[in-house]
């Protein structure tokens, strides 16, 4: 500090004195910048900048106490020099510092209320298009346990209705195509590896100059070979290592008559393939037809036992028979290379959409709109019919149900029953089957007994399914897609 007798200095000068000072000075002939943000306090750091001759100055944080606010100066030659501030300049700093912490409260409450926001969005769209997973414990377990609880995800799904969701027979590549409108581009078939969740490969027809979307699909049992039908008369074979076009068939009879493809399936064994067709006559007439053809594109026959169109078909077990549904209600199990008939199933009272074999291949199962029947293939006796509206009955068919269940109606009354009906079938290799209701509900079933063990909401409708060992493919109105993991 300056020596005692020094007068004291009430205003900083126009230029820099040089003082009397104990302490070695450093020359400032320059008036420095104060750092401080109060303009009415520059005076005052400027005249002790002036004074002691320093280049530079460091400010601490002031500390407000009562009416007075202590600044300290740290200078460039060592020590401190402690301003004292005035009542007015104690106010303004404490106002300055409240001021600060309210801007800076503030904006800490603008960023943590944008960020909320931020995140709710985040979840309400990911609630929009994802179900979580659901862990659930059954009260009956089916096969000694075999149905311990079900898991449901959702994967990245389509712009319009899946019409496809076909699982590979080791569960882990699915192949989805959605229902484009006739006389549009369709896109390529999805191929999705459902361990991952990501998209491996597609599927496009256009190659071959095949424009219209997947109608229907199967793979082989060893899950390299895909066939696929396209609503016309075309059929292609895929490697799916390549996902490219391994054959072009084109599946026509010797009649020079259109014919329109709905259904395919391929032998167990991989020695045949078996598509279920419509074939039109000149008055536009449909006639009921399943094509047989080998691996490498030969026709091996054709049956014609069915009088309405065709609908669906698959395989037993042991590749030697096939079972066919047409939209009459017609039922055959025949023998896959001669066509001869072994057994033909009556109890259909309408349209039939699906058929299937059970793994051990002593059961059939066929599905309407409104039932479904399990028939015993030896016997062909109808085992259990499970309605839509109620538990499993034992040895009644469809028709036998509608004829006891028949009552007059008055004109315009109109039926009784909730406008429902089923809509697909797929039995896992475990002893549970799903079956899909326009409810949105999925039905999981004993598929020794029918009786329900479990159940699935989805989204919309479910159009497409597909069974594996553990897993199950569900494809809805929508275009979602949904996995069903069996515990």
């Amino acid at each position: 500090m300056s020596s005692p007798n020094e007068t004291p200095i009430e205003s900083p000068p126009s230029s820099p004195r040089n003082l009397a000072c104990p302490q070695k000075l450093v020359h400032g002939e320059h008036r420095l910048e104060c750092k401080f943000g109060d303009v009415e306090l520059e005076h005052r750091l400027q005249l002790w900048q002036i004074i002691r001759g320093q280049d530079s100055i460091e400010r601490a944080p002031p500390s407000v106490r009562e009416n007075q606010c202590r600044v300290s100066i740290r200078t460039d030659f060592g020590g401190d020099i402690n301003l004292v501030l005035n009542e007015e300049e104690a106010r303004k700093v404490r106002l300055m510092k409240q001021k600060e912490d309210i801007l800076r409260q503030a904006s800490m409450k603008k960023k943590k209320k944008k960020k909320e926001k931020e995140q709710k969005k985040a979840d309400d769209k990911a609630d929009a298009d994802v179900i979580h997973p659901r862990e659930l414990l059954v009260a009956r377990s089916v096969r000694d346990n075999a149905l311990q609880g079900l898991r449901v995800e959702a994967l990245r799904g389509h712009p319009k209705h899946v019409k496809v969701a076909m699982l590979s027979p080791n569960d882990w590549l699915l192949v989805t195509s959605d229902n484009a409108a006739a006389g549009t581009e369709c896109d390529p078939a999805r191929c999705t590896d459902i361990r991952t969740g990501i998209t491996v490969g597609g599927l496009d027809g256009r190659r071959k100059r095949c424009f219209d979307p997947i109608a229907g699909a199967a793979f082989s049992t060893d899950g390299q070979q895909l066939a696929t039908i396209h609503r016309t008369d075309q059929m292609l074979l895929w490697d799916m290592n390549t996902f490219r076009v391994k054959k072009e068939m084109t599946i026509c009879d010797d009649e020079d008559t259109e014919m329109r493809l709905v259904a395919v399936a391929v032998s167990p064994d991989m020695k045949l393939i078996a598509t279920a067709a419509a074939q039109y006559n000149d008055d536009g007439e449909a006639m009921g037809r399943v094509p047989v053809y080998d691996n490498g594109g030969k026709k091996v026959m054709m049956f014609r036992e069915h009088e309405g169109a065709v609908a669906c078909v698959d395989f037993s077990p042991d590749s030697l028979n096939i079972v066919s549904g047409a939209e009459d209600g017609g039922l055959f199990l025949w023998e896959a290379r001669t066509g001869n008939v072994v057994n033909a199933f009556s109890g259909h009272s309408a349209g039939i959409k699906t058929v299937t074999f059970s793994p051990d291949g002593a059961t059939i199962y066929s599905l309407d709109e409104q039932y479904l029947v399990a028939w015993n293939v030896e016997s062909g006796e109808c085992r259990w019919t499970r309605p839509i509206d109620g538990a499993p009955i034992v040895g009644k068919t469809p028709c036998d149900l509608l004829g006891e269940s028949s009552s007059p109606r008055s004109p315009g009354s109109g039926s009784p029953r909730v406008r429902m009906r089923f809509t697909t079938v797929a039995l896992a290799a475990n002893g549970v089957g799903f079956l899909g209701m326009v409810d949105r509900r999925v039905t999981v079933f004993d598929i020794d007994t029918g009786e329900e063990v479990d159940s699935v909401i989805t989204k919309a409708p479910v159009t497409a399914m597909s069974a594996g060992c553990r897993v199950i493919a569900l494809g809805d109105m929508w275009g979602n897609i949904y996995l069903v993991h069996i515990y």
